[in-house]
């Protein structure tokens, strides 16, 4: 069954992968690029403070704790798992031609922090922002899934270490909500909207 389950996302990748352009090569690393998106976290931090005011400063260091506890436990899985990246030359799927196939290759990928990050992004922000700025999350859940199939696409991901990563990204964010809407010192219930 595993072993169907990793020739499945081994397949899947390939297809993914394979779909490509000169254009789009630019796009995906840029989108991909670590600092690329810092107006966008600017922009997010000044909606919270403009919300939130005082209590703001406990957002933002929850949001600190989330992201350094995504990047960290993803850091955890790739050194306990070990699985190579697509893009390693032992593993033999991305055509020498590509040159993107060498895009900030690693040795471990599973699973991935990128997916992880931007995923915990979309939900805490959309379920603290969501109150004022209803369709905050039409914006920030796409962006999540473009960031997350950008690793697919430089050739640095798997789908399941995407899938994963966005997974346990939602998980991270559930416990980091519930741990500012039950603590009263940091925020009143009624400022956060129910997120589903």
């Amino acid at each position: 069954m595993f072993s169907e389950i990793i020739h499945l996302d081994r397949v899947l990748f390939q297809f993914l992968n394979g779909v490509h352009s000169e254009l789009f090569d630019v796009i995906m690393y840029w989108v991909s690029y670590k600092f690329t998106w810092i107006p966008l976290y600017l922009l997010l931090i000044f909606l919270l403070i403009n919300q939130y005011r005082k209590k703001s400063i406990f957002i933002i260091i929850a949001l600190a704790l989330m992201i350094t506890a995504t990047d960290q436990g993803c850091n955890f899985f790739k050194h306990t798992v070990k699985r190579p990246r697509p893009c390693r030359k032992e593993a033999k799927l991305i055509p020498k031609g590509r040159i993107l196939q060498d895009y900030n290759c690693s040795k471990y990928g599973f699973f991935s922090a990128h997916a992880a990050s931007s995923f915990a992004v979309a939900f805490l922000i959309t379920a603290l922002l969501s109150k004022w700025h209803k369709r905050i999350g039409w914006f920030l859940y796409p962006w999540a899934l473009v960031t997350a199939y950008s690793r697919i696409y430089l050739g640095v991901h798997y789908p399941l270490d995407i899938i994963c990563g966005m997974l346990y990204g939602l998980v991270v964010a559930w416990v980091i909500l519930k741990l500012l809407r039950y603590l009263p010192v940091l925020l009143n219930q009624k400022d956060i909207r129910k997120h589903h």
